[in-house]
């Protein structure tokens, strides 16, 4: 699962998101889950449990993790590396 931690007002966030879109929709369902997270009040705790310090801030549920806005083939080389480990 990747988990993308945003908020409405963050610039970077919404240069993220057609992104991370686009990749989610190249990968198989059955080994990608992308789940979207909007940072405020309500969610704060879940925030705090994965130390978001920034956004946005992408977390694959395996090892890895990575911030800020990084390009369609990073985040493309990142998830296929990582799901590779459990094929």
């Amino acid at each position: 699962m990747v988990l993308d931690i945003s908020a409405q007002w963050c610039g970077p966030c919404k240069d993220l998101e057609p992104v991370i879109k686009s990749v989610a929709n190249e990968c198989d369902e059955r080994d990608f889950l992308l789940t979207k997270l909007e940072a405020g009040d309500e969610n704060i705790k879940i925030a705090g449990r994965y130390h978001v310090r920034e956004f946005p801030t992408v977390i694959a549920f395996i090892k890895n993790r990575f911030h800020s806005v990084q390009s369609h083939d990073f985040i493309r080389c990142f998830i296929d590396k990582n799901l590779a480990k459990f094929k």
